[in-house]
């Protein structure tokens, strides 16, 4: 349930844990075995180090030979994953140059997770050299802390907490122990807990991608731009227009907040139940009912003066060949700098040569028609793991421009459960996975927060 004046329960910071759990017989390696000595104070610690953890002189963990992972051994339904405890641990002295090991404490679950496991991409598995051999671990989003730094590491130390998104396709984060390149982690923002930053990273770079590097807002530092004389004139004539279509989503609700971030007019689409959530706890300045109305009616069946008064962006963070035939409606013409960008695409199917070879004709189609100004900018996001978009996310949520929103915590026991949540396709931002027990309580506590935003029904 959403109220005014909630946003503050928002900008909680990190709390300190005095005493760590003493029982790291299990995993010697584990987190608590690291941090004992006398209790720091978030305010006295280095923004990028773990402000909920006790520090002393780092001494390196004798790691065991296995640790828990969720892993599956072919492609299938949820049955097809399984918990074990004896995946083995990834070898210190191999870990190559330029990365780092982590010890994840926090994860998410992704729609792209599932899609894997039930076999979507096993055409790029099977014939791609980036493909992993079963037993596959999925999961791209990691939330932890650095404990064994590989050759020539120059950004990350140990002791470091960090997140960050797994290369596209290699997955591998829903386990206690991963290896990471530099260049795809950032320092975990220092307000926000292990499990609200496991979160962000996918959803949060999708968003950043999607509308900034390929929709057209820009990377460059210039934010809310138009927020002075045009917001005070109640004229929205001067801002770009942005339509994100899912609005409540995972990636949707990141973008709706970034848009803003921009100084966009934003308009979002989602289900009636969570139209107060966008509107209010999101910013978005327009928010329609997709059960009710049809967003290309409500926004172009007037048409408009001129082709400068058509919206710059969509993003379609849903799917489906009418989205980007609607959108015309709507969009400026590619001249303008019309962009239609989509994360899903035309069908949500597996991809198989046929549906390729019939994507690809669609791609091409499209591109020419771009051309030709006969259509919008047309481009179907790829996301891909970069450091240095979430060290500017980073910013954004440490001065309070960017929410993480946690739907609800599980534990790494409670997998299935939470993927068959994901495949429901009904979820209010992100569905968390805790994969150290002992930050269970205290993370739990982003979920109680997030639920109020939810149980009001206007």
């Amino acid at each position: 349930m959403y109220r005014d004046g909630d946003d503050e329960k928002y900008k909680r910071e990190e709390t300190s844990v005095s005493n760590a759990d003493s029982d790291s017989s299990e995993y010697s390696g584990s987190l608590h075995s690291i941090y004992l000595g006398s209790e720091v104070t978030s305010n006295q610690l280095p923004r990028h180090a773990v402000p909920k953890y006790p520090q002393r002189a780092f001494v390196p963990p004798k790691l065991n030979s296995t640790m828990r992972a969720v892993v599956y051994s072919s492609y299938g339904s949820t049955s097809s994953l399984r918990l074990t405890r004896k995946f083995p641990t990834p070898n210190v002295d191999s870990i190559p140059s330029g990365c780092v090991l982590v010890k994840v404490l926090a994860s998410s679950v992704n729609p792209l997770d599932w899609k894997i496991l039930h076999g979507y991409f096993s055409l790029f598995h099977s014939t791609l050299s980036f493909s992993t051999p079963f037993p596959f671990i999925p999961g791209f989003d990691i939330s932890g802390v650095v404990i064994y730094a590989g050759p020539n590491c120059k950004k990350f130390s140990i002791g470091d907490a960090v997140y960050g998104m797994t290369p596209s396709m290699c997955c591998g984060a829903w386990t206690e122990f991963a290896v990471m390149s530099e260049a795809n982690l950032a320092y975990k923002p220092f307000n926000l807990t292990f499990a609200q930053a496991a979160s962000l990273p996918l959803v949060s770079l999708s968003a950043y991608q999607g509308m900034l590097v390929y929709g057209g807002l820009g990377e460059e530092n210039i934010e809310n731009v138009n927020t002075t004389n045009s917001t005070k004139n109640n004229n929205n004539r001067n801002k770009k227009k942005v339509l994100i279509l899912g609005g409540s989503g995972g990636v949707g609700s990141i973008a709706v907040q970034i848009a803003k971030i921009k100084g966009c007019y934003v308009v979002a689409t989602c289900s009636k139940d969570n139209v107060n959530y966008v509107k209010k706890r999101l910013g978005a300045d327009k928010v329609i009912d997709y059960g009710k109305h049809d967003w290309w009616e409500l926004l172009g069946g007037d048409g408009f003066e001129d082709d400068s008064q058509r919206f710059d962006l969509v993003f379609d963070t849903v799917g489906g060949e009418e989205n980007w035939k609607n959108s015309w409606r709507i969009l400026k013409p590619a001249k303008l700098g019309g962009n239609f960008v989509t994360l899903v695409g035309d069908k949500v199917e597996p991809y198989r040569v046929s549906v390729l070879l019939e994507r690809g004709s669609s791609f091409l189609s499209r591109k020419y028609g771009e051309m030709m100004n006969w259509n919008p900018i047309y481009n179907s996001l790829v996301t891909v793991s970069k450091g240095h978009q979430l060290e500017r996310i980073k910013e954004w949520i440490e001065g309070g421009k960017l929410k993480p929103c946690v739907n609800k915590v599980y534990t790494l026991d409670d997998i299935v459960e939470a993927v068959e949540e994901s495949m429901k396709g009904r979820v209010v931002g992100k569905l968390v996975i805790v994969i150290d027990r002992a930050d269970e309580e205290e993370d739990r506590s982003a979920e109680a927060d997030e639920k109020k935003d939810k149980e009001e029904k206007i």
